[in-house]
């Protein structure tokens, strides 16, 4: 479904069709002369009445057709935010939009009509630009969040598994409880305890046992916790530490 701020329908429904490449090079033509006129008559300390005059009306025609092009791209504006919003779930295209168009009032100033190609063209790639680089600033903010989520879920049952886990889980214990499977591990939850401490060869990290077991790096880590939690539970029910003479 396409998003759409409600404040810009009414501004839709009032803009003109796309404009063609002459009306483009007309109304460009006109603004940058209206501009020269503007600054030159500006810059003067003293104006006759004449010259006011002009300032006045050449203001007029830089705010007249610098709406004109502004509404006639708009449309533009949307269709490419829809288009890149809906396509990423992490930026929501009422921001694309608000973006798109502070980029279109910003191509319409910097855009050089001598130069032989389209606004339209101009103003297309300085939008997906902008885009992809929102996104991949929201993208990354997003991943980094999740990041300092897993690291500190990480950090919490490692020190778990290294400490006591109960009264007396040493880690000892731990391997001893994990080699019987006293506290009814699952398969996977005894593979990814194993392989993630190394209690019976060498540790390895989270993406490499998912690489093994076939599975994503994240439900790596969902079988780590349920592992660990049944193993506290076991400890906590016993207060004696777990031997292997007790586990047979």
């Amino acid at each position: 479904m396409k998003i759409m701020s409600d404040y810009l329908k009414p501004l839709l429904a009032c803009c003109p069709g796309t404009l063609k490449a002459k009306q483009e090079l007309m109304l460009f033509t006109r603004l940058d002369k209206s501009r020269s006129v503007v600054e030159k008559l500006e810059n003067k300390r003293k104006r006759t009445s004449q010259e006011s005059s002009q300032l006045g009306i050449a203001r007029r025609a830089v705010r007249e057709v610098t709406d004109k092009i502004l509404k006639s791209n708009i449309p533009m504006v949307v269709r490419m935010a829809n288009r890149r919003g809906t396509s990423m779930a992490t930026t929501a295209t009422d921001d694309l939009i608000s973006i798109g168009l502070e980029k279109l009032s910003n191509c319409i100033d910097k855009f050089d009509v001598t130069r032989g190609f389209k606004f339209s063209t101009y103003l297309g790639r300085a939008l997906a630009n902008a885009f992809n680089a929102a996104i991949a600033r929201e993208q990354k903010h997003y991943s980094d969040r999740i990041n300092d989520e897993d690291d500190q879920v990480k950090e919490h049952y490692r020190s778990k598994a290294y400490e006591p886990i109960g009264k007396e889980g040493q880690l000892s214990d731990i391997r001893e409880a994990v080699k019987h499977n006293v506290a009814e591990l699952s398969p996977i939850e005894l593979e990814v305890i194993k392989s993630n401490y190394g209690l019976d060869k060498e540790a390895i990290i989270p993406e490499e046992i998912g690489l093994h077991l076939g599975i994503p790096k994240a439900q790596v880590e969902e079988y780590r916790m349920s592992g660990l939690t049944k193993l506290r539970d076991f400890f906590e029910k016993d207060d004696e530490p777990c031997r292997a003479t007790s586990l047979n």
